[in-house]
C-alpha cells in the first residue's frame, strides 16, 4: 500500500506541477488578456474619436452636397443663358453675313460705276481734246489770217503814207 500511496503521491505531485504550469499559463493568458483589454479600450477611444470625425465629415459632406446642388442650379441657369446667347450670336452672324453680301454688292456696283465713269471721262476727254485741237487749228488759221491781214493793212497804210 505504501507503494500505491507513493504512486498516488507522485501522480498528485505530477498533477500539482501540471496545475502550477496551467496556473502560470492562465496568469500569462490573464496578463495578455489585460493587455488586450487595454488595447481594446484604446481602440474603443480611437473608434469613438473616429466616429466623431466621421460625423463631422458627414456634416461637411452634407453641406458640400447642398453647395453642389446650388452650383448645379447655377450651372443650369448659365446653360440657359449660353443657349440664349448662342441664338443671339447666330442672329448677329446672319445679319453680318447679310450686311457683308450687301456691301459686296454695293462695292461691285461702285466698281462698275467707276469703270463706266472712267470710260465716259476718257470719251469726254477725247472729244474735248478733239475740240481743243480743232480750236487750236482755227486759232492758228485765224492768227495766220490776222498776220496776213495786218501785213496787207501795213502795205496799204504804207501806200497811203507814200502818196501823201
Amino acid at each position: 500500500m505504501g507503494e500505491r500511496v507513493d504512486g498516488v503521491f507522485e501522480r498528485l505531485t505530477s498533477v500539482e506541477r501540471k496545475v502550477d504550469s496551467v496556473d502560470l499559463k492562465v496568469s500569462s493568458v490573464e496578463t495578455k488578456v489585460d493587455a488586450l483589454d487595454v488595447r481594446v479600450g484604446s481602440l474603443e477611444v480611437k473608434v469613438d474619436t473616429l466616429d466623431v470625425k466621421v460625423d463631422a465629415l458627414e456634416v461637411k459632406v452634407d453641406a458640400l452636397d447642398v453647395k453642389v446642388d446650388a452650383l448645379d442650379v447655377k450651372v443650369d441657369a448659365l446653360d440657359v443663358k449660353v443657349d440664349a446667347l448662342e441664338v443671339k450670336v447666330d442672329s448677329v452672324d446672319a445679319k453680318v453675313d447679310s450686311l457683308s453680301a450687301t456691301m459686296d454688292k454695293r462695292f461691285d456696283e461702285v466698281a462698275v460705276a467707276l469703270v463706266e465713269q472712267r470710260r465716259y471721262t476718257d470719251f469726254a476727254y477725247e472729244r474735248l481734246d478733239g475740240k481743243i485741237s480743232r480750236l487750236d487749228d482755227r486759232m492758228s488759221t485765224l492768227e495766220t489770217e490776222m498776220h496776213s491781214g495786218f501785213a496787207r493793212m501795213d502795205r496799204k497804210l504804207d501806200q497811203l503814207i507814200d502818196r501823201a
